[in-house]
């Protein structure tokens, strides 16, 4: 038993809806032979990715609420590895104090040292 393009289309749709209301996707062709699987376009905003769904996933998930849940870890992590952006990485070196007009790193104190 074969999964139409529509009906494959339709099964992820509803599941990544439940991740991001904003994301898309778009399956494209369904490839037949000893892995048949359905690629598809997976965008939000800006950022897209093509995903590869094994079949097998796809029917497992239309008939059980885990298999539709591991299906949907699946995409919540391509949808997370396609927008993630790293922060940039900050200096750890130490910066010198300015030099004040006397001389010293310290600024100078209101009063000398050592007396009360």
């Amino acid at each position: 038993m074969t999964l139409a393009l529509e009906q494959a289309n339709e099964i992820v749709r509803s599941i990544v809806r439940t991740i991001d209301k904003r994301a898309e996707f778009r399956a494209q062709n369904v490839a037949e032979g000893d892995r048949p699987a359905v690629t598809g376009t997976l965008s939000v905003r800006k950022h897209s990715t093509t995903v590869t769904i094994p079949i097998e996933a796809l029917k497992a998930a239309g008939e059980s609420a885990t298999r539709r849940h591991e299906l949907r870890n699946t995409l919540k992590r391509a949808l997370d590895r396609m927008t993630f952006t790293p922060t940039l990485a900050t200096s750890t070196k130490m910066t010198k104090a300015s030099t004040s007009a006397d001389g010293f790193f310290r600024p100078p104190q209101a009063r000398p040292r050592g007396k009360r």
